[in-house]
């Protein structure tokens, strides 16, 4: 995961991930409180991704961003070692 891509000038903040983050409620939720921080969320239910981008969208959260798949193969083929505790 690139995260300087992602976030831009925000990359080096503490990053939060979700894995199967479901209608997204909790995750943007808890992003909206702690906008200094990064969320990334995996899910691959695509109603349930829609859903999600339409509320960060709505919310103008800019610290979330969503990956769509099986988080084992996304994490698996995306990820940095020591890039999460």
């Amino acid at each position: 995961l690139d995260f300087r891509q992602a976030f831009g000038s925000c990359a080096g903040r503490y990053c939060v991930l979700d894995i199967g983050f479901g209608m997204g409620d909790a995750l943007l939720e808890i992003a909206a409180a702690r906008p200094l921080w990064n969320f990334v969320g995996i899910e691959w239910h695509r109603p349930s991704l829609g859903h999600c981008l339409q509320q960060i969208h709505e919310r103008g959260l800019t610290n979330v961003r969503l990956m769509a798949g099986n988080a084992q193969k996304i994490l698996q083929h995306h990820s940095v070692i020591g890039t999460w505790d």
